[in-house]
């Protein structure tokens, strides 16, 4: 074996062939093409036949503990998950999406250019060179006007704006929470692991606390507020797509398998009345602070909007 061959039998992927005293060798290759799976293409039989499945038949039993509710709530959502990636559809990522000035008649004079550049190479003759030549001078002239246009009205779109957000907004279309932020009596947090804290105590005074629960309510009391009815109309309230929680669930898995996780959902909710509890996994929110518009800095918490995302079970 040659050290060539010795090379490409280490590489991943990559697969030597036959026998080394034939002389000629065969090396194989497995191309990994990136995918991605898409919320809005979604199976649903598919994703109803498989949460089905997986949450088994008939209705599931009541629990009688806080601890067997947590459970059932963590059965249901791993459930959904589970059936969502099944129901997606696998798609093949593309490359980098076309600009946002990035036109039809581009495209066409594009086209038109490299159809002339191909016959010029075939057939070699200076009339075939002159014309692909006078393509491409058309092809560019066009690509620096529409990127002028577009620029033109990017600015004329943030003209209205304080001179730092206007900066921020042309430097970083996503732009970053400030690390160090500044306290009430002017002092500034010493690293990046103090601000997320003096955020949710500027925001969230009382959020620490925890409050014992008021009594047990009884059965009666939950089964007159909580129906199926009441559940589908939150569930059917939200927008499809918005942001999902720390559970990952979005509102459209939830309103394709409606008539399946219906009696779950509201033998949760009534045992969150009965035992006075609420389960873990639904206290949990993912918060995300956006900086607010108009301002000239960022530097105190007061200037960061807290968004909070809840668990789309917790309704």
């Amino acid at each position: 074996m040659t050290k060539k061959t010795q090379f490409w039998s280490r590489k991943p992927g990559w697969q030597v062939e036959g026998s080394a005293d034939s002389g000629r060798r065969t090396i194989s290759c497995f191309i990994a093409t990136a995918t991605e799976r898409k919320r809005r293409l979604t199976d649903v039989p598919r994703l109803r036949d498989s949460l089905s499945d997986l949450l088994g038949p008939g209705d599931p039993s009541r629990p009688e503990t806080p601890a067997d509710l947590d459970s059932m709530v963590s059965t249901l959502t791993g459930a959904i998950n589970g059936a969502s990636r099944k129901a997606w559809p696998l798609t093949r990522i593309r490359g980098n999406k076309k600009p946002q000035w990035w036109s039809d008649v581009l495209n066409a004079i594009r086209k038109k250019c490299r159809t002339q550049f191909n016959k010029a190479k075939l057939t070699g003759t200076p009339s075939d060179w002159c014309a692909y030549k006078y393509d491409l001078r058309k092809y560019k002239k066009e690509l620096r006007r529409t990127q002028r246009l577009s620029w033109r009205e990017f600015c004329g779109r943030i003209g209205e704006i304080t001179e730092v957000s206007r900066l921020r907004r042309v430097l970083a279309s996503d732009p970053a929470v400030p690390s160090y932020l500044m306290a009430a009596g002017g002092s500034w947090t010493n690293s990046a692991l103090e601000s997320p804290g003096l955020l949710l105590d500027t925001h969230f005074p009382e959020g620490h606390e925890e409050h014992a629960p008021n009594g047990y309510f009884g059965e009666s009391c939950a089964g007159a507020v909580i129906t199926e009815g009441r559940i589908l109309w939150a569930i059917r309230g939200f927008d499809p797509f918005k942001s999902g929680g720390p559970d990952g669930i979005v509102p459209a898995e939830l309103q394709c398998a409606a008539e399946v996780i219906l009696p779950w959902l509201k033998i949760i909710y009534e045992c969150c009345i009965d035992l006075t509890y609420i389960p873990k996994t639904l206290n949990v929110a993912k918060l995300v602070f956006i900086p607010k518009a108009g301002r000239s800095s960022h530097s105190c918490p007061m200037d960061l909007k807290p968004i909070s995302l809840t668990s789309i079970k917790d309704i």
